[in-house]
């Protein structure tokens, strides 16, 4: 080395942005990520009003952002493997400069009008239009700046891999600012504009990095420490069952973190926002495991989490949990089991000149894990199996499970343990019907006699054989508990009967779509006509207004069309001679509500409805006949399709109405004030709007009979004469709303408000659903 070039070299380490280097490349990074994490919610919105919220949709959003991110690694890891550092910035810089030309982000229009058959690649080439090449570009960064840091030769370049705390820093931040800050400010319009600017100011921030990376490429001592690096790693190249060891811990937590996700939001507790809480935990898990020292000493050493699982897991089978308890384990499991998955990841991982290499099998592998939990299970399964298989991969992750001397051992555990599942599932039904107690306490019992296995067993080595076998029993479902489960894309739907059996049930998790009563007061079983039950009984806000619109139409509809059919027990308040239609999204919903045997109310009292399977807004707008009534029902769940509730979607029922036809919405629900919504919508469209939350009298005979429930609804008409008919009732109400404030659009709609609005209310005054 001469000595000018030693000076440079001295010269370029002593200068600030030399010092300063591995914080403005972290900076970037974190704002990539922030960025790639933001635009998935925010244009998965914006395609929701014209595709609508079918299946399809989701489907192929999930699989498009899955497999773009996994390109984006490949390119990175074939950009730092073949090219040069100059190279590698140019044709990054040209691919950023072209993404950021597509900028601000809208719907493409390209390709046209969706055609009848093969949608899924009509979405696959508008997504790919209108939001794939920056969204590939931002995948690609994370991985690219690490190996652009990793050729620096700055001091503090020895583990790259640091940065990764970075990334996810960005998407914790994203998950988080998202949901609570940004959809509820900002409507879409403006965030995609905000988007560009940080593009914008990302692309600043690579300029900078890839400047440094090609000036500190050209001095001696940054070359000779690359060549020395790369020839050194060239010897360790990983092997092939290295790779798939990471495929495997990378895809675990990935297929835990949606199965968890469902699992509480079917078989716990359902709420708005619930997917937050297990995505945050997942991004916090990086945060903790990708660094070399822990956070808080041994508390967050690998080692104490493997410890912690297997009495974690253990608690599956109690059966008597409070709810709290309940979320605390799950979201508990979840957090011990990434955090072993991810705390191997990163103590296996690869010399620098192998990391992006490393983070595209570990890309691939969270692929694999999200596309079997969000896709492919629920089309094999009828039940959230997926989490307890999952929770066996993560049990089989553990170091002490893949002790070879212990194999034998926990094999012929795991075989007992089976058999005491088995055994355990078929005599329960009937000692749950000779004493719940009693029930009880043998699963306790249970419980009891595998943690005292593990607690005496000092070596460690049946532990996970232990948690195997709390898995087993756990997975395996009581006999007779439910007599009809199916699952689809929007969830797992089951039917049960009450405890007296006088009454069935269809349940999406914890929200009742509809009951059918089977057994009348006295457990004599029910004769005639099905009675209208929950929200639909003769004496709801919904029926009242249905009469008023059918009064208003000389004593007979017409046309009539309900969105969303749950067990059908609305077409029970219809007239001989009125057309009734039904639109409803879920294919299994529709099966389960044909089936007589189980809910008769479509076949006995509107045996020639036209039921439509598909999105509601879209298939609607299909339609060519005028309709007296309109009813939405779709809004009771904790999953509400906002866009059923938005100022354009009231455009298109106005389309669809006869001139003096009624609107009527039905929006109780448990967490969210959709009152407000709907009225906001009526006032935006200059309707004649009434309000109504009709509480129910459970000392009256009809009313018990009928399951009635509380229900809020509201009404709209062109015509005044309707409405006024209703506000002559004490229990209606104009609007009261400033719609400024609560409208929905399909540019922005404030669920947080609404949550909150809710919220508030509970607080003054005895809830309305």
């Amino acid at each position: 080395m001469s000595v000018l070039d030693q000076a440079a070299a001295a010269n370029a380490e002593r200068s600030t942005a030399f010092h300063y280097l591995p914080h403005i490349f972290a900076l970037t990074i974190c704002l990539s990520a922030f960025l790639l994490f933001g635009v998935q919610p925010m244009f998965t919105k914006m395609v929701l009003p014209s595709l609508g919220g079918s299946p399809a949709v989701w489907s192929v959003a999930m699989v498009f952002f899955q497999t773009l991110l996994l390109l984006g690694y490949l390119y990175a890891h074939l950009s730092a493997r073949y090219l040069g550092p100059r190279q590698a910035v140019i044709l990054h810089a040209a691919l950023v400069v072209a993404a950021f030309l597509m900028l601000p982000l809208t719907v493409s229009q390209a390709l046209g009008a969706p055609p009848e058959e093969a949608q899924g690649f009509w979405l696959i080439g508008v997504f790919c239009a209108s939001v794939g090449l920056p969204f590939f570009v931002l995948a690609a960064t994370a991985p690219l700046l690490q190996s652009w840091i990793a050729r620096s030769g700055h001091p503090e370049a020895g583990n790259p891999y640091a940065l990764y705390v970075a990334s996810n820093v960005g998407s914790f931040i994203a998950l988080l600012a998202y949901p609570l800050l940004i959809e509820p400010l900002l409507p879409l319009q403006a965030q995609t504009r905000s988007w560009m600017l940080a593009f914008a100011l990302l692309a600043a921030g690579l300029a900078t990095c890839a400047a440094t990376t090609i000036w500190r490429s050209m001095l001696p001592r940054a070359m000779e420490a690359t060549g020395a690096s790369n020839a050194d790693a060239a010897a360790k190249s990983p092997a092939w069952p290295q790779r798939l060891r990471w495929i495997a811990l990378a895809a675990v937590p990935s297929g835990l973190l949606v199965s968890v996700t469902a699992h509480l939001s079917t078989d716990v507790a359902s709420a708005p926002l619930l997917w937050v809480l297990p995505l945050a935990i997942f991004m916090l898990t990086f945060i903790l495991a990708f660094r070399d020292r822990p956070f808080i000493g041994e508390v967050m050493q690998e080692k104490s989490y493997v410890r912690l699982l297997p009495f974690v897991v253990m608690s599956l089978v109690g059966f008597m949990l409070p709810l709290a308890a309940q979320f605390v384990i799950h979201l508990g499991i979840m957090f011990l089991a990434a955090m072993i998955c991810h705390g191997q990841l990163y103590r296996t991982r690869p010399d620098n000149r192998h990391l992006t290499e490393f983070y595209l099998w570990m890309s691939f592998g969270g692929m694999l894990g999200g596309l079997f939990a969000g896709l492919i299970a629920p089309l094999v399964f009828n039940t959230i199996i997926e989490y307890r298989l999952l929770l066996i991969a993560a049990i089989l992750c553990l170091p002490m499970a893949q002790a070879a001397p212990a194999l034998r051992a926990q094999l012929a555990f795991v075989v007992f343990a089976l058999a005491v599942a088995i055994a355990f599932n078929l005599i329960s039904p009937q000692i749950r019907a000779y004493d719940p107690a009693a029930y009880h306490m043998i699963a306790l019992a249970v419980g009891v006699a595998f943690l005292s296995i593990i607690v005496f067993n000092r070596s460690g080595r049946i532990t996970s054989a232990g948690a195997l076998a709390a898995t087993f029993i756990a997975m395996m479902p009581i006999a007779g508990e439910r007599e009809a489960t199916v699952r689809s894309f929007f969830g797992v739907n089951y039917v049960r009967l009450t405890t007296d059996n006088q009454v069935r049930l269809l349940l999406h998790g914890s929200t009742i779509h509809g009951a059918h009563r089977i057994l009348d007061l006295n457990g004599k079983p029910m004769t005639g006509k099905p009675q209208p039950t929950t929200y639909y009984h003769d004496d709801g806000a919904i029926n009242i207004a249905l009469k008023a619109a059918r009064t208003q139409a000389g004593g007979r509809l017409g046309n009539v069309a309900v969105l969303g059919l749950g067990v059908g027990a609305m077409a029970c308040q219809s007239e001989p001679g009125e057309n009734w239609s039904f639109f409803e999204i879920d294919r299994e919903v529709v099966t389960l509500a044909k089936r007589k045997e189980l809910f008769p109310f479509v076949s006995t009292c509107t045996p020639d409805a036209r039921i439509v399977v598909g999105d509601a807004r879209l298939t609607l707008q299909k339609e060519t006949v005028k309709h007296d009534v309109i009813i939405l029902d779709a809004f009771s769940s904790d999953a509400v399709p906002t866009h059923l509730l938005t100022r354009e979607a009231f455009g298109i029922y106005l389309q669809h109405l006869a001139p003096d036809g009624m609107i009527i919405a039905h929006v109780s629900n448990r967490y969210m004030d959709l009152r407000s919504v709907a009225e906001a919508a009526g006032v935006a469209h200059d309707l004649a709007t009434a309000s109504s939350y009709i509480k129910v009298d459970l000392q009256q005979t009809k009313a018990q009979i009928q399951l009635a429930t509380p229900t809020t609804a509201v009404a709209f008409s062109r015509n005044p004469a309707a409405i006024d008919a209703l506000l002559l009732d004490k229990n209606w109400r104009k609007p009261a709303v400033d719609a400024a404030s609560a409208l929905w659009s399909d540019d922005y709609a404030n669920i947080l408000g609404s949550i909150a609005r809710y919220t508030r209310a509970r607080w003054k005054e005895p809830p309305a659903p």
